[in-house]
């Protein structure tokens, strides 16, 4: 693999869908089995909320290696690119918060972890905004570290 298949993959693992009238983010046709395996062996949720923040972090590492000549170097911009959670906001709207939470049990356990790490907050829109900044940090290192582990696995 060279460092065009790296930046292919990157740009064509997920694609969008409707589903009724809902557009819905999923694994492409073209994404590689063995890609896909490594989401699922490292806690990925069949959950809309995953796929498209994965599909974004994709997006944000492809445009961090554009300069990259080589996978090595590919590898150590993506190992340094801690900045990838610096682009995350959680969702402005409450309707979207509410949603957000409501639309997997597992949402409420970030909300547990929001008051653990940071106490106290002035209002229920906070503390949703911080679980749901805290889901999606954990959905993109996610994404990352199966990136890597496939980069370093095809080098």
């Amino acid at each position: 693999m060279d460092i065009i298949n790296v930046k292919d993959i990157l740009s064509k693992s997920f694609t969008t869908t409707k589903k009724g009238e809902d557009t819905i983010t999923i694994f492409d046709d073209n994404m590689p089995t063995e890609l896909k395996d490594l989401f699922f062996k490292n806690d990925f949720e069949i959950d809309n909320f995953y796929y498209d923040n994965s599909d974004y972090a994709f997006d944000l590492m492809n445009d961090a290696i554009t300069d990259a000549k080589s996978i090595n170097e590919a590898i150590k911009i993506i190992e340094d690119f801690d900045s990838i959670t610096d682009e995350l906001e959680a969702d402005p709207y409450t309707s979207q918060l509410t949603n957000w939470l409501n639309s997997n049990n597992i949402n409420v356990d970030y909300i547990t972890q929001a008051l653990q790490e940071f106490g106290e907050f002035k209002n229920g829109f906070d503390l949703l905004a911080m679980a749901q900044y805290i889901a999606k940090c954990e959905v993109y290192n996610l994404a990352k570290d199966v990136f890597l582990k496939y980069l370093t696995n095809n080098k």
